[in-house]
């Protein structure tokens, strides 16, 4: 498959002005306290490309206590648009690096643009992802 973003080692770094990953942990902090007062859980909708580009930030929802459900490897594609194929190579290839970063599969998954097709339900069960986020209206 060819990436929709060029691997350079530039790139391979998390591209944010110096101090701003303290901000990121601060602002995972403030939510995380606040879920904990008002005991509710957080995830973090995780594309998989992430943790090639900005570990730091997926680190700070980890530390956070956050669970981590998969968005798909990048918010460029829409897995809606895509051949059964193509949708089910997308799952599989997001959830795969997860778990290898995670330790674990995530359990949820939220496609990109909250994007999904006739064939999204089925691909996904046959992933084993036991929930599925989706807006109803």
């Amino acid at each position: 498959m060819t990436s929709l973003v060029p691997e350079s080692p530039a790139r391979r770094t998390c591209s944010t002005p110096p101090g701003s990953t303290t901000q990121s942990r601060r602002r995972v902090g403030a939510f995380s306290r606040f879920a904990d007062r008002s005991e509710l859980p957080l995830t973090s909708l995780v594309n998989s490309r992430i943790y090639a580009f900005c570990p730091e930030l997926i680190a700070a929802f980890r530390e956070a206590g956050c669970e981590i459900a998969a968005h798909g490897r990048t918010n460029a594609e829409r897995q809606g648009q895509m051949p059964e194929p193509q949708e089910r190579a997308l799952i599989a290839e997001a959830t795969a690096e997860i778990a290898t970063h995670e330790g674990t599969r995530p359990r949820g998954w939220l496609g990109p643009w909250i994007s999904e097709s006739d064939v999204t339900a089925g691909s996904l069960e046959g992933s084993r992802h036991d929930l599925r986020a989706r807006l109803v209206p």
